[in-house]
């Protein structure tokens, strides 16, 4: 009869010897590289019921084994990447953990170690795992790329470029590192050094794609046609490279060339024909083009997916307001505030597509909700004391002016706006006097006040036919 400790002893054994001609079946032993294959589901079943039996033996056993040590160091990496494989992440890190506990200074477990690290978001721990590398290897550059990948994680960014500039310093053409290190410098706006970094990928590998495309990117705002020129070449490598068409058409957008642009969303769109960034800027065009049914049909491409997509709405609004189909303008603008109670331009739109219906009342809520937000947002009071002295509510309209002209004594839109609402209210000398401040600021305004047909009331007036002359 045998013992309880032989049985699991040969349990042990039996186990050991089943896992480890079922881990060599497959290509999971390497030279400690992290390969993820596809494991069937039964066979993924039988390695974890024979790893459950195998630790149930071990920890059994009251002899001197330890723990998987009647495994080979090659079938234990194996088992490492079946776990890896299967995103059992936690035991793959157990493996490796067991492996570097007998084998101290192997650099390349001890990497893959710091790979899983990551993985489970034990980030400083896996930067400890690369510093131990470096302390055995001090040029290793696998690991001193990823200690700056990790920094990187950890948007400790200065560091990073620390990593990589060591990297450089020992291999000034290692791509990777020249990448990452330009990706944190755009992270940081120093695009310049950005750009100086993917120069030097490009100049070894021209058909660097990723190079191209992030160049573009940073020349985006500066130079907007040799950002289209780097897209064009990532194009010549991926003519189906969506962010690459999508971005070349914003750069002919902002150089107003809207057919070019009108094309780069095509395309996208024949790629993908949900994709809302170019669903909305074609309607933008559209509207530009004078082609108002299209861009709203194009709009409304992009609400159908995204109900709630607040430059769709605000737009489509503006379309419809030019094309005085106000009400349904103002359902556009109803459904923003809806979301967004205090989205300024939207209020104020609205306020204007009111005062057209004659809903004054409304139109003056509006305007008193953007003044209570920001006074100072744009015309506001003068819109309000215009809207105010049209209904012949005269002294709140003054009152508006008068807002504005305590912090700007000079400015001539309340000027004159003043002096009409005072000619209205039948203050015609006050009238005149502030037409006179204001020729006396800006005489050009004399042409302006000729052709005003406010200003019908003065035009007989001996002193402002003088006053124009």
């Amino acid at each position: 009869m045998y013992s309880d400790i032989e049985k699991s002893q040969l349990q042990a054994h039996l186990a050991a010897r089943i896992i480890e001609h079922t881990i060599k079946e497959m290509p999971l032993v390497n030279d400690f590289e992290l390969i993820e294959i596809e494991i069937p589901l039964e066979t993924r079943k039988k390695i974890e019921s024979l790893v459950s039996i195998y630790k149930k033996s071990i920890s059994k056993n009251n002899t001197h084994m330890t723990k998987y040590s009647l495994l080979s160091t090659e079938i234990e990496f194996g088992l490492c990447n079946f776990f890896y494989s299967i995103r059992n992440y936690q035991d793959a890190l157990e493996q490796l953990e067991n492996i570097t506990k007998f084998h101290t200074c192997n650099t390349k477990a001890i990497l893959c170690k710091s790979i899983i690290q990551e993985l489970i978001g034990r980030f400083e721990d896996a930067i400890k795992s690369c510093e131990f590398i470096l302390s055995i290897d001090s040029r290793n550059l696998d690991a001193l790329h990823r200690k700056g990948v990790l920094f990187l994680r950890l948007t400790r960014q200065k560091e990073a470029i620390e990593c990589f500039d060591r990297v450089l310093d020992i291999n000034p053409r290692h791509e990777l590192a020249l990448y990452n290190k330009g990706m944190v410098l755009s992270e940081m706006t120093r695009r310049k050094e950005a750009i100086e970094c993917f120069d030097s990928i490009l100049g070894n590998n021209p058909g660097h794609m990723l190079s191209w495309y992030n160049k573009g990117m940073l020349l985006s705002e500066t130079d907007p046609q040799v950002a289209i020129e780097c897209f064009d070449r990532v194009l010549d490598i991926k003519q189906d490279h969506a962010p690459a068409l999508y971005n070349k058409g914003l750069m002919h957008e902002m150089l107003e060339r809207l057919d070019e642009a009108a094309i780069c969303y095509d395309a996208v769109l024949r790629i993908n024909a949900n994709h809302l960034p170019s669903l909305f800027h074609k309607g933008i065009i559209l509207a530009k083009a004078g082609l108002t049914d299209s861009a709203i049909t194009s709009f409304d491409r992009v609400l159908d997916i995204n109900p709630r997509h607040e430059l769709a709405l605000y737009n489509k609004g503006m379309v419809l307001s030019e094309m005085t189909r106000r009400k349904e303008a103002i359902e556009c603008f109803d459904s923003i505030l809806g979301n967004n109670p205090g989205h300024i331009p939207t209020l104020y739109n609205k306020g204007l597509a009111l005062e057209s219906l004659d809903l004054f009342e409304d139109a003056l809520s509006c305007y008193d909700r953007i003044i209570e937000i920001d006074k100072n947002y744009g015309n506001i009071q003068c819109q309000k004391g215009r809207l105010l002295s049209s209904i012949g509510r005269h002294e709140e309209a003054i009152e508006c002016f008068d807002s504005i002209l305590v912090s700007n004594p000079v400015n001539t839109n309340a000027l004159y706006y003043k002096s009409c609402t005072m000619l209205k209210a039948g203050k015609k000398e006050e009238s005149f006097n502030l037409l006179e401040a204001m020729i006396l600021l800006d005489p050009r305004y004399k042409d302006v006040l000729r052709n005003e047909k406010d200003l019908e009331g003065f035009k007989i007036d001996k002193r402002f036919v003088k006053l124009m002359n």
